[in-house]
């Protein structure tokens, strides 16, 4: 039986090229090709797969939020990040979204096959790159990181983008006291003595990316 793979990556070439390279690997077939989350999402609904594999930087939905549907709604689908981003802030942000795989964009078919079959038969995959950056920095990882909930992660990013604290407790439809609130809890959680000290370990750590708050 084949084993039923899609993948989400805004770049149309590299999906073709993906598709390419399936090609050459046997008892896989290519069931779901799209541009976002969103899009993923929804072919899942009338389409059975077994492996995914997920762009980080996409329009719409991107592959962190992506991630975390697809662990609360199809938690059986193995997910292999498939990303030029291979610095450890973005390989921790992902491993906290319980992805099963991890490769550069730049993996050839071998190493495709090799996560495939991994991921399948044994449950985890990184390629040598990442698996490298993971032992690095592997006491941060299992020990030091600092996690944000979901409204963080939302209060950070509105205060990237110089919305003030009135205008994102209107956004997030609570008070301005809750709001700063939050703040005080940032600014213990990272150790930061002003806010500038939450974005940059925001951004260094992969909570944030540049592209989000152009």
């Amino acid at each position: 039986m084949s084993i039923r793979l899609a993948i989400a990556d805004d770049h149309v070439m590299y999906r073709g090229g993906f598709a390419l390279s399936l090609d050459a690997i046997k008892n896989v077939e290519l069931v779901v090709s799209v541009s976002n989350g969103q899009e993923l999402l929804e072919h899942l609904k009338t389409q059975e797969v077994d492996v995914v594999f997920l762009d980080i930087s996409m329009p719409v939905m991107d592959g962190f939020t992506t991630a975390k549907q697809l662990n609360m709604q199809y938690p059986h689908i193995k997910i292999i990040i498939l990303s030029s981003y291979t610095d450890i802030g973005h390989i921790k942000r992902m491993i906290a979204c319980n992805i099963s795989g991890y490769i550069s964009k730049v993996a050839n078919t071998a190493t495709i096959k090799k996560a495939i079959k991994v991921v399948c038969k044994k449950g985890y995959y990184y390629d040598k790159e990442v698996y490298h950056k993971i032992q690095e920095n592997l006491n941060s990882i299992s020990q030091g990181t600092t996690y944000f909930t979901e409204r963080e992660l939302s209060i950070i990013k509105l205060f990237a983008m110089q919305y003030s604290a009135k205008q994102i407790a209107d956004i997030l439809c609570c008070s301005t006291r809750t709001v700063e609130k939050h703040k005080e809890i940032l600014l213990e959680k990272t150790a930061s003595f002003s806010f500038i000290g939450v974005l940059m370990y925001a951004l260094s750590n992969g909570y944030l990316l540049l592209e989000e708050i152009k």
